[in-house]
């Protein structure tokens, strides 16, 4: 992900957290993701020809033979609109409701690995509801580490820093997951594994060239 500077997407951002977010966030998961469609739908027709060119050759340079590439790009923005709005929602989850949204499949193959006394790695990726695991889970009484990152004020502009990222951390406060930061000496990710637990890390990275090598 790059950051530049642009007026246009700020004012966005904060239209998105402060009125849009007190509008939907009473919505049903049914609701919002319907909304996030539409949202994602509206993205596809009202970006500039270059941003969507830019995207598809993206797509065909990393998948031979991609012929369905404007499809796979139209898709992907409407998941991008869907899982922002439903991270909105995650603080409404509880023990108590967790299973009317989040089910699992194969999940006595996590179970039998942690009976077992060690502690086990799951892979995840950014894309889709990239933390529903993590809150499901969590819900379900497992104990859940994940590997996070958080971009550096450097990198990020005014209205991102002090109002995505603060707002977005202040909901991931309430998920039931500790959180191990991906820099400095990671002791965190070792104890939980020791410990028996579960540690969760992104199979595709953070997302960030400059933090890669």
């Amino acid at each position: 992900m790059l950051v530049r500077p642009d007026i246009v997407r700020d004012f966005g951002r904060i239209l998105f957290w402060y009125p849009f977010r007190w509008c939907v966030s009473p919505l049903s998961f049914d609701a919002l993701c319907k909304l996030g469609t539409a949202i994602g739908s509206l993205d596809f027709r009202c970006s500039g020809r270059r941003r969507i060119a830019r995207m598809v050759n993206n797509l065909c340079r990393g998948m031979a033979g991609c012929h369905n590439a404007m499809a796979i790009v139209l898709a992907n923005l409407q998941n991008h609109a869907r899982n922002n709005l439903e991270l909105l929602k995650y603080p409404r989850l509880s023990p108590a409701n967790i299973d009317e949204y989040v089910s699992f499949e194969r999940r006595e193959v996590l179970d039998d690995e942690l009976k077992k006394g060690r502690g086990v790695m799951l892979a995840t990726a950014h894309f889709g509801a990239k933390q529903a695991l993590q809150v499901g889970l969590g819900h379900k009484g497992y104990k859940v580490n994940q590997i996070h990152f958080h971009m550096g004020a450097e990198e990020l502009t005014l209205v991102q820093k002090n109002v995505s990222q603060r707002l977005r951390m202040k909901i991931e406060e309430r998920i039931p997951v500790k959180f191990v930061p991906a820099e400095g000496f990671m002791r965190g990710a070792f104890e939980c594994l020791q410990n028996g637990e579960m540690l969760i890390v992104a199979g595709d990275g953070i997302g960030l060239g400059s933090h890669m090598n």
